[in-house]
C-alpha cells in the first residue's frame, strides 16, 4: 500500500504543492488501474469506472489507504453503521471540512441547532413560500434558456436572500460568493487548483462576513455559511438533474404538469439515477468489519454512491447521503420538487437546445455547468 506522499514531505504552508502532490497521486494511481481513483480523476466512462468499483467486492482499500465500497447492500450496512462518521477529516491536502463552514468548528454542536431548523416539518411548513419563489423565477423563462444557469443555480440564491431579507443590492455579492465556492464539496476528496482553491477560501470568507452584516446574529445567522455554500450546491445539483429528466421526454413532462405529486417522484428517480452526491467520504470512529474484511478505527471511507445506486443487485430505493447532507436533503428535495412542477406549468414540453456541460475535478457532484433547453415540441 502506497505511503501518503504529502504530509511528511511538505510544508503547512505551502497550499499548492500540497494540491498537486496529491492530485499527482490520484493519477498515479489510476494509470495502475485502481478504480476509486480513475473516478476521482473523471476522465474515464462514468458507468464503465462505477461497474469496477462494484467489481472489487464487498470492500476494497484503494492505493492511497481509502476504503471503498459502491455495492448497494454493503454501502446500506455501511451507512447504517454507528461506527462511522460520515464526512472527511482535516488532512494537510483537504483545503475543506464541513467544520470550516460552521461557528467555532463544532460540528455536534451546530448539528443539534440546525436539524430542527432544517428538518421535514419545517420545510413542509415553508413549502407554499417555495413553490411561489419558484413558479416567479420558472415563469420568467423564456423560450430558450439554460437549466443550470437560469434556473438550478438562482433558485438557492433566490431562497437564501428571501430568507435572510437580503437587501437587493446585496444580491449580486450573494450569488457571487456561491458560484466562486462551488468547487468546495468536491475539494473535500478532490484536490482543487490552486486558484480555484484560494477563490473557495475568499468566497467562503465573504458569505460569512455578508450574514454577519446583514443577519446580525440573528436566530438563523448560525446556519450561514453551511446553507450558502453546502446547502445552495446540493439543492441546485438535484435541481439540474430533476429538471433534466423532464428535458426530451414529453410523456414524463405531461405527467408532471397533470400531477402535482409526480414530481416527486421525479426528484426520487434523479436521486436514484443521478444524485447529486455521488461520493460519500466518512472516517470509522471504532474498528468495524463488513463481508469479513476488519477496518480499523481512525480508516478514510467511501460509499460510492452512484455506483451503488446503479448496482443490478440493489432494492431499487435509492441510497441517500448521510451526515452534513442529511441536513440538507429535505429543503434540497422540496426545492427540487417545486422547480421541477413550477417548469412543467410554465412550458408545454422541453428539448435540448446543446450539449450538457459538467465541471471538471467534481467527483462527489458532477456539477453541470451548462444545460440550454428550449420550450416547445421535443
Amino acid at each position: 500500500m502506497a505511503a501518503n506522499l504529502i504530509s511528511p514531505a511538505v510544508p503547512p504552508g505551502d497550499l499548492g504543492h500540497r494540491l498537486q502532490l496529491r492530485r499527482g497521486e490520484q493519477w498515479l494511481y489510476r494509470v495502475k488501474g485502481d478504480p476509486y481513483a480513475a473516478a476521482l480523476c473523471g476522465h474515464d466512462d462514468v458507468a464503465e469506472t462505477y461497474q469496477r468499483i462494484r467489481e472489487q467486492g464487498p470492500l476494497f482499500q484503494s492505493r492511497d489507504g481509502t476504503w471503498v465500497t459502491g455495492r448497494y447492500d454493503d454501502a446500506a450496512a455501511l451507512l447504517a453503521h454507528d461506527g462511522v462518521e460520515w464526512q472527511p477529516v482535516a488532512a494537510p491536502h483537504r483545503v475543506f471540512t464541513f467544520a470550516d463552514l460552521v461557528p467555532g468548528g463544532d460540528w455536534a454542536a451546530f448539528e443539534r441547532r440546525a436539524a430542527p431548523l432544517l428538518g421535514t416539518a419545517a420545510v413542509r411548513a415553508a413549502t407554499p413560500r417555495l413553490a411561489a419563489l419558484c413558479a416567479r423565477a420558472c415563469g420568467a423563462t423564456g423560450s430558450r434558456f439554460d437549466l443550470v444557469t437560469d434556473v438550478a443555480e438562482r433558485l438557492p440564491v433566490q431562497l437564501l436572500a428571501d430568507l435572510y431579507a437580503l437587501p437587493p443590492a446585496q444580491h449580486e455579492r450573494l450569488a457571487r460568493g456561491v458560484a466562486e465556492s462551488a468547487a468546495v464539496l468536491d475539494s473535500m476528496v478532490c484536490p482543487q487548483r490552486l486558484e480555484v482553491s484560494r477563490q473557495a477560501l475568499a468566497a467562503v470568507a465573504d458569505l460569512r462576513q455578508l450574514f454577519d452584516e446583514v443577519a446580525g446574529g440573528g436566530r438563523h445567522a448560525f446556519l450561514q455559511p453551511f446553507l450558502a455554500v453546502a446547502g445552495a450546491r446540493l439543492a441546485a445539483g438535484l435541481i439540474a438533474r430533476s429538471v433534466h429528466l423532464l428535458v426530451d421526454d414529453p410523456h414524463l413532462h405531461r405527467r408532471v404538469a397533470a400531477d402535482v405529486t409526480a414530481a416527486d417522484e421525479v426528484v426520487t428517480r434523479a436521486l436514484r439515477r443521478d444524485a447529486p452526491v455521488r461520493l460519500l467520504p466518512g472516517t470509522a470512529v471504532a474498528d468495524l468489519e463488513r463481508a469479513g474484511t476488519r477496518v480499523p478505527a481512525g480508516s478514510d471511507l467511501v460509499l460510492v454512491l452512484a455506483a451503488a445506486n446503479l448496482d443490478p443487485d440493489s432494492a431499487g430505493t435509492p441510497l441517500l447521503p448521510a451526515g452534513p447532507y442529511r441536513l440538507l436533503l429535505p429543503i434540497a428535495r422540496e426545492l427540487a420538487g417545486a422547480a421541477v412542477s413550477a417548469l412543467a406549468a410554465a412550458h408545454p414540453a422541453l428539448s435540448s437546445d446543446g450539449p450538457v456541460v459538467t465541471a471538471a475535478r467534481a467527483p462527489v457532484t458532477q456539477r453541470l455547468l451548462r444545460c440550454p433547453v428550449r420550450s416547445g415540441p421535443v
